[in-house]
């Protein structure tokens, strides 16, 4: 859907009328060396880029052309905020030496990454006792964001602030739950969903926005009711991997307040199901065409189709689709081995896990 034009903002026209204002004024044509000529398009020009800001300003108006802070204003019209970038955590076990005889290893206590990107501190203080050599404690990322998630268990012992009782740390899982802040795009569609929230979560769209609201990184979600009275939630992550556990809690905790949903409801959350499929695309091409640069093209065209249907619930991949994205510049014909389409439930996502694309010929003209 294109943005509605406010203005006219074609630079050409706007420099027609001003020159053909000015001519019936003076009653003199201009020609294009004329002196008076340059001054009207310098003042066309400045005409054009106030009308490109007026345009501009009028789209932020519009939820679906509206970005930035444009965007978190009209979300506030109802009652929606943009959700903050979250940190990762991890626990950390520390190990002290025999005969500690009781330390306090303190919070705030920085441990960073074995790379150096990530600094961890712990989050309270963590009391050993003297009859034990090891203790647990979580610690948060100091960067929010992305950044201090994927550390595997070790990866995270590079103590920041020595202790003289502690002879050795680590984090004793992977480190997840950093987030970043929510997107335009993600905010744009919570906003959409908003007014189902004005009447409890008995409509999809509520239960749909409530459970968008628990975590920046869910980026569609899917509702069902199989039986009367039972609610299926699905929410799918931002990069179309199984959604973790703590995200489906925190979808229960927002979708299955009192508050929220009627009272006869029965909420769950599930991970979506992965309907996984291969891609083996055959191309020939015309034999002006540049090999190395038409499979780029080529490659970079399925993959943006694969992302999208990786990052929707409910999407079908039919061969057409593919076909049409492989058929780029240059391509003559375009062959799928063993594949013809791909069927896929509203809880379900479409998730690739191979794609190979090779030349096998060339066609003249």
């Amino acid at each position: 859907m294109a943005a509605p034009q406010f203005v006219d903002t074609n630079v050409t026209q706007i420099t027609t009328d001003i020159l053909s204002r000015f001519e019936g004024l003076t009653g003199r044509v201009l020609q294009p060396a004329h002196v008076e000529r340059l001054i009207l398009n310098v003042l066309a020009y400045r005409e054009s880029l106030v009308r490109e800001s007026i345009q501009y300003s009028a789209t932020q108006n519009l939820v679906s052309f509206a970005d930035g802070l444009a965007l978190d204003y009209l979300g506030e019209l109802v009652g929606v905020i943009r959700l903050a970038a979250s940190p990762a955590t991890c626990t950390l076990q520390f190990t002290l030496v025999n005969g500690h005889g009781g330390s306090i290893v303190p919070a705030g206590t920085r441990v960073a990454s074995n790379d150096g990107r990530a600094v961890f501190l712990t989050l309270e203080d963590l009391v050993v006792l003297a009859e034990n050599t090891t203790g647990q404690v979580l610690a948060e990322c100091t960067t929010v964001g992305t950044v201090g998630n994927g550390y595997v268990a070790g990866q995270v012992s590079s103590l920041l602030d020595p202790l003289g009782y502690v002879s050795a740390v680590a984090n004793i899982a992977e480190t997840d739950g950093g987030n970043p802040q929510e997107t335009d795009d993600q905010l744009r569609e919570r906003i959409k969903l908003a007014p189902g929230q004005f009447s409890n979560a008995g409509s999809r769209e509520a239960y749909q926005f409530f459970s968008r609201s628990a975590n920046p990184s869910i980026i569609d979600v899917a509702v069902e009711s199989v039986d009367p009275g039972t609610v299926q939630i699905y929410p799918l992550m931002v990069d179309g991997n199984t959604t973790p556990t703590e995200v489906l809690d925190q979808v229960y905790a927002a979708c299955n307040d009192e508050r929220v949903r009627p009272l006869t409801d029965l909420v769950t959350v599930f991970s979506p199901t992965p309907i996984e499929y291969e891609l083996d695309i055959e191309l020939v091409l015309y034999d002006w065409a540049d090999e190395t640069d038409t499979l780029a093209a080529a490659t970079d065209a399925v993959n943006a189709l694969i992302l999208a249907k990786r990052q929707r619930l409910g999407q079908d991949v039919p061969a057409s689709q593919v076909y049409a994205a492989a058929q780029v510049q240059g391509v003559f014909s375009v062959t799928l081995v063993g594949f013809t389409s791909v069927e896929v439930a509203p809880n379900e996502v479409a998730k690739n896990t191979g794609l190979v694309i090779t030349v096998t010929g060339t066609q003249d003209e």
